[in-house]
């Protein structure tokens, strides 16, 4: 009998102090400092020109991707443990 009391006031322990918290921070919110809107002038006019990239060379057969090596062998297992289960 007293182990469910304790127990019981625990939870109502931990339930308040999580609801205490949680109004906490919405308190903390509430009292924080709204940003300051910036009145100056924008400052993008004096940012530094961004670089341009060269074009990426084209391959012969216009095609945008890599063919894979001749030796290259999809069925290859993989490298680690196999999960064995009974199976059903």
């Amino acid at each position: 009998m007293k182990n469910q009391i304790i127990r019981w006031g625990l939870k109502i322990w931990i339930g308040a102090a999580a609801l205490a918290t949680f109004i906490g921070g919405f308190f903390l919110i509430g009292l924080a400092q709204q940003p300051v809107k910036d009145t100056s002038p924008s400052t993008v006019q004096n940012a530094a020109p961004l670089p341009t990239l060269a074009p990426l060379p084209t391959q012969s057969s216009g095609r945008s991707f890599q063919r894979l090596p001749s030796n290259f062998n999809s069925s290859q297992p993989s490298t680690g443990p196999r999960l064995r289960t009974r199976g059903s």
